[in-house]
């Protein structure tokens, strides 16, 4: 009897010995997976892109095609109109890439010496587009009906690039319609937005008539409560898009890195998906780019 009581014991102790083992590996993984996850998350490397708003679609899929191909690289976005950008950076902002809209903008900042004019090249050319809300009476066929009195007409801010692109097309225009066709013009204006989205998307909305907008800014989103009237090719500017690394970019390397990607096969098609036009690879400065040195689909 009192050996079976003794055999108990031990195979008790045993059990318990066993558990004690199973629970100390447990914890053993666990602390090495801890250690694991932190040195991973600690390695990632950030990359500050500050970007025009036009290109926010197209540029945050080049950017997630891009950190899927580099997961140790985490892209922190800064989507807004390139004259609000170019201040901030102007302001001391930290950034890695600047993407404007314009030359501008882009000269501005490298005035400041933030950018190095070698490292400036041209990646995206887009043109402008006149989008009046669906089924208006009467409607707008032209650019000329833009003079009509009571339209509600809706255009960038002064300074903003997309303002900058419409002042050049309707002082063109003006050289073809009657005398008083950009005073009436001007007289229509009910709205001027700090960034084409948002000039794009009050005609959505319904709370504007018309608009000058990007090409590439009639989204899905929109595309269905608007109509687009046509423009003189020949009065319609190219809208060219640089891009640099700054000066003072936390990760140069990786922002060199970032914009061989957008000029990559790559990038480029993923742009032209978005309905961006891209310089040839013998056109990428401001001098070089013309309608017959882009490619569009």
């Amino acid at each position: 009897m009192l050996y079976n009581k003794v055999d108990a014991y031990m195979v008790r102790i045993a059990t318990l010995y066993h558990f004690i083992g199973r629970l100390s590996a447990l914890f053993t993984v666990t602390a090495i997976t801890i250690l694991l996850y932190g040195c991973v998350s600690t390695s990632t490397e950030n990359l500050t892109i500050y970007a025009a708003s036009s290109l926010t679609d197209a540029l945050s899929e080049v950017g997630s095609a891009y950190e899927q191909e580099h997961p140790d690289v985490h892209i922190q976005w800064q989507f807004a109109g390139s004259s609000t950008l170019a201040a901030q950076l102007l302001n001391g902002a930290p950034a890695d890439v600047f993407a404007s809209a314009d030359a501008a903008q882009m000269q501005r900042v490298q005035a400041a010496d933030l950018v190095k004019p070698e490292q400036m090249s041209v990646f995206a050319v887009n043109q402008l587009a006149l989008i009046v809300r669906k089924d208006m009476t009467p409607p707008i066929t032209s650019p000329a009906d833009l003079a009509q009195p009571g339209i509600r007409l809706v255009l960038g801010a002064p300074g903003v690039p997309i303002r900058s692109y419409t002042d050049d097309l309707l002082n063109a225009l003006s050289e073809t319609y009657e005398p008083t066709f950009l005073t009436s013009v001007n007289e229509n204006v009910v709205s001027e937005e700090s960034n084409v989205r948002l000039v794009a998307n009050r005609i959505g909305l319904g709370a504007g008539d018309a608009a000058f907008v990007y090409r590439t800014d009639i989204t899905a989103t929109i595309a269905d409560d608007v109509e687009v009237v046509p423009l003189p090719d020949e009065l319609n500017p190219l809208v060219v898009y640089p891009i640099a690394a700054l000066a003072n970019a936390p990760s140069p390397t990786r922002a060199a890195d970032f914009i061989a990607y957008i000029h990559s096969e790559t990038g480029q098609a993923i742009l032209k998906r978005w309905g961006f036009c891209v310089p040839t690879s013998t056109a990428r400065d401001l001098l070089s780019v013309s309608r017959e040195s882009v490619v569009c689909d």
